[in-house]
């Protein structure tokens, strides 16, 4: 696969995740306050997961060297 094809692939799942987090989201919308409130929090998971996609999509093209727990290996400023 090309980094092209790579990161458009990250971007629609991103895009299909949120899509559906809207679904459902309206979907919980019919019952008044409840729906409201677990629409929310639907919605900011979605988000979340959207960006961590994103992310490590990202991640996944750059020629940056990390360790195994995703920090960036350089050394302290201070």
């Amino acid at each position: 696969m090309t980094a092209g094809s790579v990161h458009a692939t990250g971007w629609l799942l991103a895009l299909g995740v949120v899509v559906l987090a809207a679904v459902v989201a309206g979907v919980l919308n019919a019952i008044p306050v409840l729906g409201t409130i677990v629409g929310v929090f639907v919605s900011f998971a979605a988000s979340v997961v959207a960006y961590h996609i994103i992310g490590r999509t990202w991640a996944d093209l750059q020629p940056i060297a990390t360790r195994d727990n995703g920090v960036i290996d350089d050394q302290p400023v201070v």
